[in-house]
């Protein structure tokens, strides 16, 4: 009788070096994606909290009137009214014109809304529109 040869077929090192150095090479670019998707999702959500207080604040600047405004408002981080600066994410600084030479009673606003509050005054995020209202 014969005897069959047995071989055993397993990877050897350098194949399973080779194999973790492209996984841990996948992984390390996976991570980085989950970084930039992350702050994309925070500018994403900013940007929406950010249209949604100038939309409403304009539609109180036509319904209450101009005169109505105070300096400085103040916004949580999902665009709601607070009057605690301490605990607030937006300021919106109110600035108004009255246009010189233009149509009567016509007046330019400004919004200046910066992010985050920080206590020292500095904020990195600034964002400005400007509307012409009828006071």
């Amino acid at each position: 009788m014969k005897k069959r040869k047995v071989s055993i077929k397993a990877f050897n090192l350098v194949e399973l070096v080779m194999a973790i150095g492209v996984v841990s090479f996948c992984l390390v670019a996976l991570f980085g994606l989950f970084s930039v998707g992350l702050n994309n999702s925070r500018k994403s959500n900013e940007d929406t909290a950010l249209a949604s207080m100038v939309m409403s604040r304009i539609s109180t600047l036509r319904t209450v009137g101009i005169s109505a405004f105070s300096t400085n408002l103040f916004f949580s981080f999902d665009g709601e009214q607070t009057t605690n600066s301490s605990q607030a994410y937006f300021e919106c600084q109110f600035l108004t014109n009255s246009m010189a030479g233009a149509e009567p009673n016509l007046a330019t606003v400004a919004l200046k809304f910066t992010w985050p509050v920080l206590p020292n005054g500095a904020s990195p995020n600034t964002n400005t529109v400007y509307a012409t209202l009828a006071p």
